[in-house]
């Protein structure tokens, strides 16, 4: 067997078909290369749902809302120089929901300067360890971490001054 992987729903379809044309669940799972458990539990999710269409709302849900979202980006706007771990602080009490600094730190769904937030130093702390003018560097500087997420953005390798290299890798082309 190889290992393990959602069956499409174009398999799930003839799972259906040649159950319906009389073969046996061993034969239509040898055929499309599952478990017999497999096909069992797609026959059973037909016969209770008629579908076998991927229900809508499976995965894991956000901790934030977009309301939340808006907060803490507009605090972090006001005070760049407060710690994740105060900001975080913060929020849960005005928010109602409780939030950790990492959350803060590297939400991939935030997709501002917040993602700029390392360890327990602010953004200030940061741009003066670069050496960097302060306003210049907080808005062209992301963490290595989190620069994974932005797809398309030109960029360019850090000035050779810079302190945390391994940390923050790239300067973006484009301003927030």
């Amino acid at each position: 067997m190889s290992s393990r992987r959602e069956t499409t729903e174009s398999e799930r379809l003839l799972v259906v078909k040649w159950s319906i044309e009389g073969k046996s669940l061993r034969e239509i799972a040898s055929l499309i290369g599952v478990t017999h458990g497999c096909v069992q539990k797609i026959l059973q999710k037909y016969k209770k749902t008629g579908s076998v269409a991927n229900i809508p709302g499976r995965g894991r849900k956000e901790i934030l809302s977009t309301t939340a979202k808006r907060k803490i980006i507009h605090s972090v706007k006001n005070d760049p120089r407060e710690s994740a771990s105060k900001l975080a602080l913060s929020m849960s009490s005005t928010i109602g929901e409780k939030i950790s600094d990492e959350r803060i730190r590297f939400s991939e769904s935030i997709e501002t300067p917040l993602t700029l937030l390392t360890g327990s130093g602010t953004l200030y702390d940061h741009a003066q360890n670069c050496r960097g003018h302060y306003a210049h560097h907080v808005h062209h500087c992301i963490c290595h971490r989190c620069f994974r997420k932005w797809h398309g953005v030109q960029h360019s390798p850090c000035l050779p001054a810079h302190k945390d290299s391994d940390k923050f890798l790239y300067h973006l082309s484009c301003s927030w």
